[in-house]
């Protein structure tokens, strides 16, 4: 019999622990990474014990008697150790449909992490969701570079990567993220898109202090001016682009393409993955192929997220 239980602060301790033994052990899904937008989205976290212990746990937040897992996150879906085999997780399934039948919501909407993120083979959980018809309802194109197999560069970048060099361009570690996202990201993202990035630069700089292992800022100068940068997160084995933009000066001495190839060179030893995020637009209707072309051209290719809806009434 699984018991299901609503997350509440006092069972942090709990949660984290489990996180961090999963095999999608993202630090994504620790409380204090899901806590710093709390005041964005209501919680419906749920946690999964069978025999008294703790199995698996489900980062979510509920709309409207809707579940979502999760929409401040990236991802979401169950989180659970390699202990968990494919019929636990069926039954996992069963009883949660039947605890959010109880509770009136009327569709789970359900991020899957990526493979490449987990630490042992983790796809029970998509098998379950066929087997209990959720509807796959968008795929994005996410893009990785395999580090271990790496297939190179295009004509193009390496010409800008070697016209890049010419500009004395510096890289440093930096917790400048004032200047970053208020002069560079959003600056460029309301110019092209009329939105803003996700974070502010005060959440991430908190986020930084949190999580110092996983998150690093590098940035680059021109004439001791920030012209690019990236924010990585650092995940077992993966190194993943949360933001990388320049300025328009940024653009003219090809900075970003410094950067990237600094970054790849930096990490290859260490890491399997080097990844970009996704290209897609409107629930992955709308292919970005500028966006993905520019990927592409440092030896990415792409994998899927995929996004199911699982009707419970």
């Amino acid at each position: 019999m699984i018991k299901i239980t609503k997350y509440n602060s006092l069972l942090k301790q709990e949660w984290d622990y489990l996180v961090e033994t999963a095999k999608n052990n993202l630090f994504l899904f620790k409380r204090d990474y899901m806590e710093y937008h709390k005041d964005r989205f209501s919680d419906y976290s749920l946690m999964f014990y069978k025999d008294d212990n703790l199995i698996a746990l489900l980062p979510a937040n509920i709309k409207n008697n809707i579940i979502y897992s999760h929409n401040g996150l990236t991802y979401g879906g169950l989180i659970y150790n390699t202990k968990i085999t494919t019929t636990t997780i069926i039954e996992i399934f069963d009883y949660l449909i039947q605890f959010l039948k109880q509770e009136n919501i009327e569709y789970l909407y359900y991020k899957a992490v990526p493979y490449i993120f987990n630490t042992y083979p983790a796809q029970e959980d998509l098998y379950a969701l066929f087997r209990f018809k959720a509807e796959l309802y968008r795929v994005d194109a996410f893009s990785a570079i395999d580090l271990h197999n790496m297939i190179g560069l295009s004509h193009g970048k390496r010409n800008a990567i070697n016209k890049s060099a010419k500009y004395n361009l510096h890289i440093e570690e930096s917790t400048d993220f004032n200047t970053f996202f208020n002069d560079i990201v959003n600056k460029q993202l309301q110019n092209k898109y009329k939105v803003v990035a996700t974070h502010t630069p005060e959440e991430m700089a908190h986020l930084k202090n949190q999580f110092p292992q996983n998150i690093v800022f590098y940035k680059v100068s021109y004439n001791n001016e920030m012209v690019a940068g990236a924010v990585l997160y650092k995940f077992s084995g993966i190194v993943h682009t949360q933001y990388i933009f320049s300025n328009d000066t940024g653009k003219k001495v090809k900075a970003v393409e410094f950067l990237v190839y600094f970054l790849i060179k930096k990490y290859q030893t260490t890491n399997r993955w080097f990844t970009f995020g996704i290209s897609t637009e409107q629930d992955g209707l709308i292919l970005n192929s500028g966006l993905l072309s520019f990927k592409e051209e440092f030896g990415s290719r792409t994998i899927v997220c995929q996004h199911f809806k699982l009707p419970i009434q």
